[in-house]
């Protein structure tokens, strides 16, 4: 609940099994890193959004799963702060400390933190209300439980290092990257799915160029 962002640094913990399984995760990479020499870098994304999620209880499935049929998106932690980002922006950042780590395994075999720019960090009730409004329908419905299991109101990770030592930065901001997220989701089932995941990467490589022009 901390108001800065994580840093690669911190301390390692978690109050619930699904935080505590990936802080184990680190201290184990670690542990491998150390006592055997062994070039190995972890890697934390933020919270991944982007066309082809299906899981269950996550926010972009369950708001596209209620507007395909008509039905209102309940949302259980609309105050929750998360950080946010599309699934091209992780991908091309592991790309990158790939690239990195093979022609300098000591200087790279470290832990990342890769995760969006502050004003991309929101929370749930204005991920869905983005939705809906890129969508063109939707309504959302606070139905939030207080005897549910502890979840954390506000995450956020310090990604200055990644942008620092490995210069890598995010593209997208918070609006596109539920741009194009919504787009995936409108068009999957008339579209060719590889066609169009292909024009996503083509689109987010010429937002990076423009970027680093």
């Amino acid at each position: 609940e901390q108001l800065w962002g994580y840093r690669e640094g911190d301390a390692m913990g978690g109050f619930d099994p699904y935080s505590s399984s990936k802080g184990a995760a680190e201290i184990a990479i670690a542990s491998w890193r150390r006592s055997y020499k062994m070039p190995i870098a972890s890697v934390r994304a933020g919270n991944v959004i982007g066309g082809g999620d299906w899981a269950l209880d996550r926010i972009i499935p369950d708001c596209i799963r209620a507007i395909e049929v008509d039905k209102p998106i309940e949302i259980r932690n609309p105050l929750a702060i998360r950080p946010w980002q599309h699934v091209l922006e992780p991908l091309g950042a592991y790309l990158l400390l790939a690239v990195k780590l093979n022609y300098d395994p000591e200087k790279y075999a470290e832990s990342w933190n890769i995760g969006p720019e502050l004003d991309a960090v929101s929370t749930v009730k204005d991920i869905s209300m983005l939705v809906t409004k890129q969508y063109g329908k939707g309504k959302v419905i606070d139905v939030s439980d207080f005897n549910q299991p502890h979840e954390a109101k506000l995450l956020m990770l310090d990604i200055t290092k990644v942008k620092l030592l490995l210069g890598w930065s995010p593209v997208l901001n918070i609006e596109q990257a539920i741009e194009f997220t919504v787009e995936w989701y409108k068009k999957y089932s008339k579209e060719n799915i590889y066609d169009l995941c292909i024009e996503q990467i083509l689109k987010f490589n010429k937002y990076y160029e423009e970027m680093h022009s």
